[in-house]
């Protein structure tokens, strides 16, 4: 036994000095590619090869393809003709030939009429619409090996690249839903997997997966509203977490989000605070307008008995009372008074939606809808010298005294 180890000890004698490293070097040798046949493990379906070999996938004709379901594809809500940028995406996609990457897909558990298998996309359905564009006869694709479609799901919200479109929001909230509710993976897994939020700039976390997930419980007309961008992810976020539970609720404070010049988020957080302190209320008219009712102020500018003072509606032409409420909530001027009535103003950027609406007008333009809109204007130029105090009881504006001039010409 001892020989054996004197003798692997010996082996170390030629280190006794020292190790030295050696620099790194190359020589020159020639590099010659050949082709030649190898032998690969390929996946089977019923038997069969999944097509032909396409070095990084395998090519299927474009009749053997489908997308999956919407609820395990996170680009569910992806339409070619909603997509500004779909021609140019069909544009890169023919420069690169061939070499695009293959479309990831499990078998859909159903064949054509001749027995062949159909597969279904589970990612980048948006390279397989540009394919179909392109009239492209075959598809490449790559069989996974998975245990279930979530594990595609989950790393398809990781993946980023050329090709790939940025999910909406709303495409993740329902993603995060299916994942947790169906494929039962925990927050930490999926936060391991979620890029930052590029809205509030929040990184990943456990905390970013739960409002991800309650905001995909809203009410379906709240989700949209978000997927069209008619409210932001931070309006629904706050919503979701004071209103998830509450369908009607949550429709009425997105909608007053949304309306008009629209609420900014710190407006709907003082909204819901004041709703939940039972200071406001929400009220509906005629032309589903929303208003904030304060409950907890001398003035109500939306209530129906202080509008009657401010306008007689009963005069007007064509518009109705719905219409000018709602056009009404729009406006947030300022009057500045003048030493006489005349020379009162009123600010100029509480008139941007008049300018607006301007604007979009063509040849022609409805009476009702002109109405209702100067009459909106003129009540809030009202309500504005109401609360500034230079409005008299008649309804007129009073003429404004210079304090400092007044005491000079007394003296």
């Amino acid at each position: 036994m001892s020989d054996a180890v004197d003798d692997i000890l010996g082996k170390f004698q030629q280190f006794s000095s020292g190790v030295v490293a050696q620099e790194r070097t190359t020589v020159l040798a020639p590099a010659t590619v050949t082709t030649q046949p190898l032998e690969i493990a390929a996946p089977l379906v019923n038997g069969l090869p999944v097509g032909e070999w396409a070095g990084d996938g395998w090519w299927v004709p474009v009749a053997q393809v489908e997308l999956a379901s919407a609820e395990d594809l996170l680009q569910s809500r992806y339409t070619p003709g909603e997509d500004p940028d779909f021609k140019a995406l069909v544009a890169a996609v023919q420069e690169m030939g061939d070499h695009y990457p293959a479309l990831p897909v499990l078998p859909a558990g159903k064949n054509l009429p001749d027995g062949a298998p159909i597969f279904a996309i589970y990612d980048l359905p948006h390279v397989y619409y540009a394919l179909l564009d392109l009239h492209r006869a075959r598809i490449k694709v790559a069989l996974q090996q998975v245990n279930h479609p979530g594990e595609i799901l989950l790393r398809a919200l990781a993946e980023q690249g050329a090709l790939r479109r940025e999910p909406n929001i709303i495409e993740q909230c329902e993603a995060v839903l299916r994942l947790t509710d169906w494929y039962k993976y925990s927050d930490k897994e999926i936060a391991g997997m979620l890029a930052m939020n590029r809205e509030d700039r929040q990184p990943p976390s456990e905390q970013q997966v739960h409002y991800l997930r309650i905001v995909g419980k809203l009410h379906p007309t709240v989700r949209e509203m978000v997927f069209r961008k008619q409210i932001t992810w931070s309006h629904a976020k706050y919503i979701a977490e004071a209103y998830g539970n509450d369908e009607r609720q949550s429709i009425r404070l997105a909608l007053l989000a949304s309306q008009g010049t629209k609420l900014t988020v710190d407006q709907v957080r003082l909204v819901i605070k004041r709703l939940g302190e039972r200071k406001s209320r929400l009220d509906e008219d005629e032309d589903g307008g929303i208003h904030e009712v304060r409950l907890d102020a001398a003035i109500h500018l939306v209530s129906d008995h202080r509008a009657e003072t401010v306008v007689p509606y009963a005069a007007v032409m064509a518009a109705r009372v719905g219409q000018i409420r709602t056009r009404l909530a729009r406006y947030h001027l300022s009057v500045i008074p003048g030493e006489k009535p005349a020379e009162s103003r009123v600010a100029h950027v509480g008139l941007e939606p008049l300018a607006d609406f301007l604007s979009q007008m063509g040849g022609e333009v409805k009476l009702a809808d002109l109405e209702a809109e100067l009459q909106a204007v003129l009540i809030a130029v009202r309500q504005a010298g109401q609360q500034a105090g230079i409005i008299t009881a008649e309804g007129v504006l009073a003429t404004q005294i210079d304090a400092a001039h007044a005491t000079k010409m007394s003296s």
